[in-house]
């Protein structure tokens, strides 16, 4: 089984170099691995569509209210996911990059941490 750890990994990888395009795709595989990684160890099977589906997933998996600042910072890096996929223009790429990868890397930790 595919480990989504491995796309942080590559993550801290391509936020090393220096040009725009691959800060950006460092912070889409810092949230894809976060985002699978909690679908598959909190809530697998669960399958989510429309247009709103990665928030429904955020909120299933960190449904307790103990859990909302984890959520808020899913949301946040969602955020940063969808700028750097969708937009042309980046105001701070490498501290967008930086705060992506430490987001998502609290993420895997707390759910290693809460669900091992």
């Amino acid at each position: 089984m595919f480990n989504w750890k491995d796309y942080l990994c590559s993550a801290k990888q391509l936020a090393k170099k220096t040009d725009e395009c691959s800060k950006r795709m460092a912070i889409s595989r810092a949230y894809y691995a976060a985002f699978n990684y909690t679908k598959h160890k909190r809530i697998y099977g669960t399958e989510f569509s429309g247009s709103k589906s990665h928030e429904d997933m955020w909120r299933e998996a960190f449904r307790d209210e103990s859990e909302s600042r984890i959520f808020d910072d899913a949301l946040t890096l969602k955020d940063f996911r969808v700028h750097v996929d969708y937009r042309s223009s980046s105001h701070n790429i490498s501290n967008e990059c930086e705060k992506s990868l430490k987001i998502a890397e609290k993420i895997i930790n707390f759910v290693d941490q809460v669900d091992d």
